[in-house]
């Protein structure tokens, strides 16, 4: 399995196992969540994006929901991320209203930050993820 998210290594079937499920209960409470990226011509996966609350142990990260998207390596620069994320948000707005929405960002995660700048967010923070400097973006109504 390829990794998806920069610097990450492939995770084992019971991590997978979990981040399904996870999602698939956020859905269940929520109303909303993580969509999954395919292909047009062959439904092949390409990753995932949408909007969230997953409980982050960054008290900033539980005041909105939070954006999230993440490609395999063969979707990126074609602009597929941002075409779906720009599709996750206005689904999102359409169903639940405009809001502020967050996400964080690995500072060196170039490509990601721009997407966020893309879909409007800007820095309001800093914090430290899972060991990692991740920068706080928000995207206000």
């Amino acid at each position: 399995m390829p990794p998806i998210m920069r610097g990450s290594p492939p995770i084992d079937r019971g991590t997978a196992w979990a981040k399904f499920t996870r999602n698939c209960g956020i859905w269940a409470l929520l109303g909303y969540g993580i969509f999954v990226v395919t292909d047009r011509s062959d439904g092949a996966y390409l990753g995932d994006t949408g909007l969230a609350r997953f409980g982050r142990c960054i008290d900033a990260m539980n005041q909105a929901p939070e954006a999230a998207w993440v490609m395999l390596e063969k979707a990126r620069g074609q602009g597929i991320a941002h075409e779906a994320a720009s599709a996750a948000h206005v689904w999102f707005f359409e169903c639940f209203g405009p809001q502020r929405t967050i996400c964080m960002i690995d500072p060196e995660n170039v490509r990601s930050l721009a997407l966020a700048d893309r879909l409007g967010y800007r820095p309001f923070g800093n914090a430290i993820h899972e060991g990692g400097q991740v920068t706080l973006l928000e995207r206000k109504p």
